[in-house]
């Protein structure tokens, strides 16, 4: 069922079909899903859909899990919590910093050195959703960081950090703060 779910339909050219009973028997064979055996032990594992998707579990399930392991509330809510906390913080930054600071604190974070060469991470689209903005401010901002003399290029999608006390002011850090 996977051409059902988000992109999963532009496999199919790939893939084949599930719907297609000839397609289905080469997909069967290596389909994750069809390949655990019954009782064979295997670790635990989630597996990520895409960034945006959540897991909804029906109350009743939740409830007597919950009735089945009071702690388990427990963590539910510090991990509840915890996201929220970071949520709210992420927040925070994106109203109080601008984008050039928060792409310096990014650039920062990953240099881990004055002289390192290092690569942002990630695709600049994911920097920028990271940071509560666009790709293009997030492409700006480098440009910015390497015109004020922060940071340079050193080829294929790598910098360097030219003047790091430039880049932590930029970042918007109080002399002193190694955050």
């Amino acid at each position: 069922r996977f051409h059902k779910f988000t992109i999963g339909w532009g496999w199919e050219s790939d893939y084949g079909s599930a719907e297609n009973p000839e397609e289905f028997k080469a997909l069967v064979r290596y389909s994750p899903y069809h390949v655990l055996k019954p009782g064979t032990r295997y670790p635990a594992t989630a597996i990520a859909a895409s960034r945006a998707r959540c897991m909804v579990i029906d109350a009743d399930v939740l409830r007597a899990a919950i009735a089945a392991d009071p702690n388990l509330a427990l963590d539910l809510l510090r991990s509840m919590a915890l996201r929220v906390r970071g949520l709210i913080d992420r927040l925070d930054r994106s109203t109080h910093q601008s984008v050039l600071a928060r792409v310096a604190e990014h650039v920062q974070l990953r240099a881990r050195g004055a002289s390192a060469v290092f690569t942002l991470g990630a695709p600049q689209q994911e920097i920028a959703e990271e940071l509560g903005t666009v790709r293009e401010l997030v492409v700006r901002s480098l440009g910015e960081l390497r015109t004020r003399g922060a940071s340079a290029t050193a080829g294929r999608g790598r910098y360097r950090v030219v003047d790091p006390a430039l880049l932590h002011a930029l970042a918007g850090k109080p002399p002193g703060d190694e955050r």
